[in-house]
């Protein structure tokens, strides 16, 4: 999906648009270089995505790093974004595959967004339209037991998208599970369901005596302590369901990567060997809850970068996502299939 671009001085506009750079005024001590007035001048040689480029120096095209991107959708909210030239052709192609088997891109949500009743018109009042062509990627993608990484740089609307791709898992049938670096980020995921019209999503969050509040200070959630809510935790496990009144599930890479069972112990080499083969330490209760629901999860994974490289939560979320169980641990060397597994980087569904 694009990137965007604070710099609104320079669009690359594809192969066919040629903005030329003109020679530099003088400002008021006479000097060149800057363009503009005030705190808005910045360095000619800081075009971004361009390189250096002298006075009266053609842009070439063939040379910029970075291209308008043009949604797919119709949406009339825009986001002005840059994609990666390397990237955009690809990106288009996907598109166009998308839609080959989808048809058109904006009528696919309407259809799989089950909770938007106004139709286009809403759909385009809640997301712009390179929002409008991620999610409808991302949802295929899943649908089609693939993956879908959106690495829009910050203020594009990314929480937009995993929200939608959150409730949509919601509407047909799924656990959505959002995964996230901190708590404090809980707060903004509500906001994005308010955003886009989804205030049905109600979380059961996996941290303890957790109260959230929004701006203002007001409540909008409060958790129950340690031991009321390892109990419902693990009425979960056995159940397979959430408890009343919620349908999602918010937790954080701490609260999976340091959730271990009671009482274990190991000593420095049984720890060297454990990590050598890329097995966790023994599940606690909130790993034991998701294990048990990720047959029918959609992980949507946010700064997914926090669980890579060599950590239990790494072990963790690749064993549910590609299919991986570990019951015997006093064997730890040895790891069991429990399945052959769809996945999706956010989704995992088992098929015996």
């Amino acid at each position: 999906t694009p990137s965007g671009s604070e710099d609104t001085g320079v669009l690359g506009g594809g192969n066919d648009q040629r903005p030329s750079v003109e020679q530099p005024e003088k400002n008021q001590d006479g000097k060149q270089g800057e363009v503009g007035a005030g705190d808005t001048s910045v360095p000619i040689s800081e075009t971004d995505g361009l390189g250096e480029l002298e006075p009266n120096q053609e842009y070439d095209a063939e040379f910029a790093t970075q291209s308008e991107y043009k949604p797919r959708s119709k949406s009339p909210l825009i986001n002005a974004a840059l994609c990666p030239v390397n990237l955009r052709d690809q990106m288009y192609h996907a598109l166009d595959q998308l839609e080959a088997r989808v048809g058109n891109v904006d009528d696919y949500l309407v259809r799989e967004l089950k909770w938007l009743k106004g139709g286009k018109q809403e759909l385009f009042s809640i997301l712009d339209g390179g929002q409008v062509d991620a999610a409808a990627l991302a949802i295929d993608q899943i649908k089609r037991g693939a993956a879908l990484i959106t690495g829009d740089q910050t203020g594009m609307g990314k929480g937009r998208v995993a929200a939608t791709v959150l409730a949509w898992a919601q509407a047909n049938g799924y656990i959505p599970v959002f995964v996230t670096a901190s708590d404090t980020l809980y707060t903004a995921m509500i906001s994005d369901f308010k955003d886009i019209h989804a205030d049905h999503m109600v979380p059961f969050i996996t941290n303890t005596g957790l109260v959230l509040r929004d701006e203002n200070g007001d409540e909008l959630y409060r958790n129950d302590a340690s031991n009321r809510q390892k109990d419902k935790i693990n009425q979960i496990t056995a159940s397979g369901k959430l408890p009343d009144n919620t349908n999602l599930i918010f937790t954080t890479y701490d609260q999976i990567g340091k959730d271990r069972a009671s009482g274990y112990r190991e000593t420095k080499r049984e720890a060297g060997r454990r990590k050598k083969l890329r097995i966790p330490v023994p599940d606690g209760a909130r790993t034991a809850m998701l294990r048990s629901l990720a047959g029918n999860v959609v992980f949507v994974m946010d700064e997914s970068d926090k669980a890579a490289g060599d950590s239990d939560v790494n072990y963790r979320m690749m064993q549910m996502l590609m299919g991986w169980d570990i019951h015997n641990h006093e064997q730890a060397g040895i790891q069991r299939p429990i399945g052959k597994w769809i996945t999706a980087g956010s989704h995992s569904r088992i098929t015996m």
